[in-house]
């Protein structure tokens, strides 16, 4: 998963009789990685998803939820994914012998990876056990647009996207029609954009959408 100017991914080490250590790496060109997280309960992370500034990463096993701002501080998000029913600790098992206890080692020692995340237009959406799926409210905050005035280079404006968020920049003479002026990504920061005169229109609309 890309964002914030550097690649993050889940890896999972698996030693035999032992339980697996779930870590979360991260990387600058995307050949050298460095471990930046390991999973507290020794779970191994099942996804990774980033919008607008924010990553996030599932446990397969128990669906706890990390959260980062750049892919290097990780803490717990303080949500999970709702546990399964049919199993006493909440948990899924893939194999119906290990759900039905039959391979006591196995089944104490090794836990499901069931629980996936991923975004979409600004939502963060989860899948676990019995077809649940959850989705978070948009994440993406409304942008401002503030106009600075005109000079003999044009009217100009100021405007803030949130990091990484996509937008275009729309302009209409009669608020009905409206045409795509520029389009980016936020970088968080206020961005200076000059519109240059359009000789026989005497007024112009502006707004800024996303994405």
């Amino acid at each position: 998963m890309y964002g914030r100017g550097g690649f993050v991914a889940n890896a999972n080490v698996l030693a035999y009789g032992q339980r697996s250590s779930g870590t979360l790496l991260r990387s600058q060109d995307g050949a050298h990685w460095q471990t930046q997280y390991r999973e507290p309960n020794g779970e191994a992370f099942s996804g990774v998803a980033y919008s607008g500034g924010l990553f996030l990463a599932i446990s397969g096993g128990s669906g706890t939820i990390y959260k980062s701002s750049d892919g290097l501080v990780w803490q717990p998000s303080g949500a999970a994914m709702p546990k399964t029913t049919y199993r006493p600790d909440g948990y899924s098992y893939g194999d119906p012998a290990m759900a039905l206890g039959l391979f006591q080692y196995y089944d104490t020692a090794f836990r499901g990876a069931f629980s996936t995340l991923g975004t979409w237009k600004g939502s963060f959406y989860m899948a676990g056990g019995e077809g649940m799926l959850l989705q978070s409210g948009n994440t993406w905050n409304p942008a401002t647009l503030l106009p600075i005035g005109t000079d003999s280079a044009g009217f100009k404006f100021s405007y803030t996207q949130q990091t990484d968020v996509p937008y275009r920049i729309l302009t209409s003479t009669n608020l009905t029609i409206w045409e795509s002026l520029y389009a980016g990504v936020g970088s968080g920061q206020p961005t200076n954009l000059t519109v240059a005169p359009s000789p026989g229109c005497p007024q112009r609309f502006f707004r800024l959408v996303s994405p």
